[in-house]
């Protein structure tokens, strides 16, 4: 039985949002001492701590999605939904910009869909079908 192509594109998705985070980890730790004299709402620990924590949660999930191991499964969803959560917590606390509340509905509206899409794609039945292919091979 072959990888479903939604799975596919979500776990390309994931990795994407995994060094993307990454990225943003390594460009605080680049710019430490310039983001330590600004004033921001947060530490650069704080900015970080959080982009290296999703980057190894999405890549884990992307990997456990990839070698079809049934955990990532159930937990692809609900780490998203706290992915959107954890950058609506930045935006809605931390965010001093003024132009960041004009983006609250565009933002609120392209979460709302990929999270539907995620949902779409780790339940679709032909994916479940794929997994518990490898569950009934191993017995």
């Amino acid at each position: 039985m072959r990888r479903p192509r939604s799975l596919t594109i979500l776990c390309i998705i994931l990795f994407g949002l995994s060094l993307f985070n990454l990225l943003g980890a390594v460009s605080v730790a680049q710019r430490w001492e310039f983001l330590r004299q600004q004033p921001l709402a947060v530490s650069p620990l704080y900015l970080a701590v959080g982009d290296a924590f999703w980057a190894a949660v999405l890549a884990a999930l992307t990997l456990g999605l990839w070698r079809r191991l049934d955990w990532a499964r159930g937990a692809t969803l609900p780490a998203y939904l706290g992915y959107l959560a954890h950058g609506w917590l930045n935006r809605l606390v931390f965010a001093r910009a003024d132009f960041v509340a004009t983006t609250y509905g565009w933002v609120a509206a392209v979460d709302v869909a990929s999270a539907l899409l995620v949902a779409l794609s780790v339940w679709r039945p032909k994916v479940r079908a794929w997994f518990n292919s490898r569950l009934k091979s191993e017995i």
